[in-house]
């Protein structure tokens, strides 16, 4: 039986294990701020209807490769891993935060790691990223998370009170009762227990600004949240609409393109219910390719907007065009 703690995966990750943008093995050593190295924060927008969607790179960091598929035959997962340059200790995992501008609101899906996180050293840019794609922290209206895994709850963990000092921070009650609860960390898997008491702190710094939603109710005029528990029990995914025009945000319901869509029952620790999970991955990834709706992956390679496609028993991962604008 694999038991992984968080203590492992930062061990593993500071010495060395964290992969970088170009799919080589980064130095473990490396500047905490790349772009001072000549590295340029990244963005890329495009229209959604009349709405317009900014995805923003925040890095890169990796996992344990035994992590994942857990439920599955070691010789059945080297050769898949073999076959899709999945090295066998660590894979790479990029953070794709997005905003939404429906010319009414502007909605930050996510918010990344965070700056100076040492197991993610490659990770961290989203306050660069904005800046280049020109959105002001002060002019988000509201940060959603799609749940409070530290990749995603880490860029306002700093400082929450002042961090998008405008902004309401949208969380699923579910979700939220899930991580305040007095005996969080009875409720939660054995590695997620020392994350309990830094998201409570930031729920406590962030008071009033914090607004419950059922999982399935509308975040904004056009942006509706839906039930994609498993990878936690609150998890939400999000389907945004501008016209006829709809994407839909999977946060890590669908976490990579290679196993989610081949295999989408292949199991992954970090999974709070590992069979919910696989079942949650197969409902959404068929609703995406019967609906043949234009998708938005937080963990795919940037900037990680594509459909999905049905093949044999799983699905496919079909990257969209660039489109230049203007």
């Amino acid at each position: 039986m694999l038991v992984l703690d968080r203590r492992s995966l930062l061990k593993a990750t500071a010495a060395g294990a964290v992969v970088a943008a170009g799919n080589g093995p980064a130095d473990a050593k490396a500047p905490k701020d790349t772009a001072a190295a000549g590295e340029a924060p990244g963005f890329y927008r495009f229209a959604l209807g009349d709405y317009r969607i900014t995805l923003l790179c925040d890095g890169v960091f990796s996992l344990p490769t035994e992590s994942i598929a857990t439920n599955v035959a070691a010789d059945e997962k080297k050769a898949y891993f073999d076959a899709h340059y999945i090295a066998s200790d660590t894979f790479a995992l990029q953070i794709n935060p997005l905003v939404i501008d429906t010319g009414q609101k502007r909605i930050l899906v996510d918010t990344g790691i965070g700056v100076g996180k040492d197991w993610a050293l490659q990770a961290g840019r989203l306050d660069k990223a904005l800046e280049s794609a020109g959105i002001a922290a002060d002019t988000i209206d509201t940060v959603v998370l799609t749940h409070c895994h530290p990749d995603h709850i880490g860029g306002i963990d700093a400082d929450p009170a002042k961090q998008f000092p405008n902004a309401e921070l949208v969380v699923s009650e579910t979700e939220m009762g899930l991580w305040n609860a007095p005996d969080a960390a009875s409720k939660v898997p054995e590695w997620a227990r020392e994350l309990v008491p830094g998201i409570q702190k930031t729920f406590a710094a962030l008071g009033d600004r914090m607004r419950p939603v059922k999982s399935g109710g509308e975040i904004v005029t056009g942006v509706a949240s839906i039930d994609t528990a498993g990878h936690t029990p609150g998890h939400i995914s999000l389907l945004v609409g501008s016209g006829e025009k709809q994407l839909l945000i999977t946060g890590d319901a669908i976490a990579s393109i290679h196993i989610s869509f081949d295999q989408p029952e292949w199991q992954i620790i970090w999974d709070h219910d590992r069979e919910k999970g696989a079942t949650t991955r197969r409902a959404l990834l068929d609703r995406a390719a019967n609906d043949r709706l234009l998708v938005a992956g937080y963990h795919y390679p940037f900037p990680g907007v594509g459909h999905v496609v049905k093949e044999g028993q799983g699905f496919r991962w079909l990257p969209s065009d660039w489109v230049w604008e203007g």
